[in-house]
């Protein structure tokens, strides 16, 4: 090792590890027993206190007692070094793209965690978004076929069309429009 480096941190390398491994496997649902409820808090506290946003930190703990076994998930010094990589993760995001901590935890916005008969569960999440457009009445029927045509996915949720007139439209800020 040369001189003025310091050793490794045995725990941020089985940290990475685990974070390969959540990254690398789809997002799971399930509930949880009694003491993977407990470890899932003890280890959304430990990465939490690094700094991360506490619903990422309940996300990841969620993920990793969900898809791994027990004994892979490690312990506190592993758990801490999970969290320290995630703040630098975050850290990066927020000054080399320009993302806000509320929107990297919107990118994975956690489901709603429901309790039953004693065990968490998470409700699907299904993202909802509206979109408006304004257009000229001699194009709506063109913008009516192309997104009918680019949004159908077949499957129930895929959305609804509303034509509505607009009589008069303002911009806010300017306080300019009318009915043109």
């Amino acid at each position: 090792m040369a001189r003025g480096q310091r050793p490794p941190d045995p725990g941020a390398l089985q940290a990475q590890a685990l974070l390969d491994v959540l990254r690398q496997t789809p997002m799971r649902r399930g509930a949880l027993s009694r003491r993977q409820c407990q470890l899932k808090r003890d280890i959304s506290t430990a990465i939490g206190a690094q700094g991360v946003p506490p619903e990422l930190a309940q996300r990841v703990a969620f993920q990793l007692v969900f898809k791994l076994d027990l004994a892979e998930v490690g312990d506190e010094p592993v758990w801490c070094a999970t969290g320290r990589l995630l703040r630098r993760e975050i850290v990066r995001l927020r000054e080399r793209v320009g993302l806000a901590d509320r929107q990297i935890v919107a990118v994975l916005r956690p489901n709603p965690i429901g309790v039953y008969r004693c065990c968490e569960y998470e409700v699907p999440y299904v993202p909802q978004m509206m979109i408006d457009v304004l257009v000229a009445d001699c194009h709506v029927d063109e913008v009516v076929r192309a997104v009918l045509d680019a949004a159908r996915t077949g499957e129930g949720g895929d959305g609804r069309i509303f034509v509505l007139p607009v009589e008069e439209a303002y911009a806010i800020r300017t306080r300019v429009g009318g009915p043109d």
